[in-house]
């Protein structure tokens, strides 16, 4: 739950969430008008393609831990949405179901990475490292679903 906005001018927003558990964590958002008006990817390989190219027009968020997240094979099988100062995870490519935002996420804030359960319900973790916060995101993830077999 965003409890306001510290700052806010057009290249930044920083805004201070309090969690399901009381604590207060901070999310940088860099964004510019037109990342506002970004084209969704219209599946999980796309999204990963623009994320990593820096396709202009599509969303854009911490490059740091976009290509952490794009080490892991369980994340790279999910659709990366980063989304004011976060970066989600979805289940599967548009149109989305209310069922695909269930995942936790990583919260990219000023000096630490912290990994949520869906809905800010519980901190999972926090790290100082976008490789530790990837992997601490998939050791909390649901195991993989077996159906394929």
């Amino acid at each position: 739950m965003y409890a306001g906005i510290d700052h806010e001018d057009q290249n930044v927003a920083t805004a201070a969430i309090v969690t399901a558990d009381g604590r207060q964590a901070l999310a940088a958002d860099v964004h510019t008008q037109q990342d506002r008006l970004a084209t969704e990817a219209p599946d999980i390989e796309t999204a990963w393609r623009y994320l990593l190219e820096r396709t202009p027009g599509t969303r854009q968020g911490d490059e740091l831990i976009i290509r952490a997240a794009s080490a892991q094979p369980r994340l790279r099988a999910l659709y990366p949405f980063p989304t004011h100062g976060t970066l989600k995870f979805l289940s599967d490519g548009p149109p989305w179901s209310p069922d695909s935002d269930q995942l936790p996420f990583l919260v990219c804030g000023l000096e630490t990475y912290q990994v949520y359960a869906s809905g800010y319900a519980v901190l999972l973790g926090e790290t100082t490292s976008p490789e530790q916060a990837a992997a601490l995101l998939v050791a909390h993830l649901p195991p993989p679903d077996d159906s394929s077999s």
